[in-house]
C-alpha cells in the first residue's frame, strides 16, 4: 500500500470515528480498494473487546454511501447489520463527503 492510499484510509477512519462519537471508535482500518473491501477494528462501548469488521462493497452517490455487504464476529451485530445497515444510504456530512469519494472513488 503506497502513501497515499494509507493517508485516504486514514482519513476515512477519521470521518468514521465522528460519526461513532459517543457509540466507540475505529482503532484501526484497512481499504482494499481493488477488491473493494474495507476491513476495520472497532471498540463499541458496552462491549468488553474490540470487533472485528468487515465491509465488502459499497456505493457512492451525491452525499452518502450505502453498504453492499457487512460481516462482524459478533453474530447479533450481523443480524442488526442486516436490518439496518446492508443496502441502506447513510448521508455523510458535506463537509465529509470528498474525503470519502476521494478516499473510496
Amino acid at each position: 500500500m503506497g502513501l497515499l492510499d494509507s493517508a485516504k484510509d486514514i482519513g476515512i477512519q477519521v470521518v468514521a470515528n465522528r460519526l461513532l462519537t459517543g457509540i466507540g471508535e475505529v482503532r484501526s482500518l484497512n481499504i482494499d480498494r481493488t477488491a473493494r473491501r474495507i476491513t476495520c477494528e472497532v471498540e463499541l462501548k458496552g462491549e468488553s473487546r474490540p470487533i472485528e469488521v468487515s465491509v465488502s462493497g459499497w456505493e457512492l452517490g451525491d452525499s452518502g454511501i450505502r453498504v453492499l455487504a457487512f460481516a462482524a464476529d459478533r453474530p447479533w451485530l450481523n443480524a442488526l447489520a442486516s436490518k439496518t445497515i446492508v443496502g441502506r444510504w447513510f448521508e455523510v456530512p458535506p463537509e465529509h463527503m470528498g474525503k470519502v469519494k476521494l478516499a473510496l472513488g
